[in-house]
């Protein structure tokens, strides 16, 4: 969940850069999705762009202006990568606050469910165990030093 809400926060904050720099043209009377105005933009700007686009940085061997902007004029009329990002709600920000200030005992993680679906196997098999193998495990069982079933550790 705390992934979540990062990645929530790093496309909110590509949004705003973004939006920051179409606003900038806008108010001097330019549209940049217009391949005339686009050309203004500059090389920092549409790298910002592109982020904001793709999710991520302009690669290395394509961070050249006219690179950047034939891209951005491909995809200015696209969403985001990351516009299916649901928003972060006080609701998603308290179960975050929950989850940490929580006690998870071992049962209730992933682990602990493996541990006990190995129980339970071990508990059918044990049925079909000879005297003999039964008292080998009895003989070991000792030497396993025990556990408190409720245990959060």
């Amino acid at each position: 969940m705390e992934t979540k809400k990062t990645q929530f926060e790093e496309a909110k904050k590509r949004e705003e850069d973004a939006k920051a720099i179409l606003e900038k043209y806008r108010s001097m009377n330019k549209d940049v999705t217009n391949t005339a105005h686009a050309e203004e933009l500059s090389s920092p700007e549409l790298k910002i762009l592109y982020k904001w686009k793709h999710g991520k940085n302009v690669p290395q061997k394509e961070s050249q202006k006219a690179k950047v902007l034939a891209d951005w004029l491909v995809t200015k009329d696209h969403p985001p990568v990351d516009a299916s990002l649901h928003s972060w709600t006080t609701e998603n920000e308290n179960d975050l606050a929950k989850m940490k200030s929580e006690v998870i005992g071992l049962n209730d993680t992933e682990v602990g469910r493996q541990m006990q679906s190995s129980v339970d196997d071990m508990l059918a098999k044990v049925q079909h165990l000879s005297p003999e193998q039964i008292q080998q495990i009895a003989a070991g069982l000792p030497s396993i030093p025990p556990t408190d079933p409720t245990s959060t550790s």
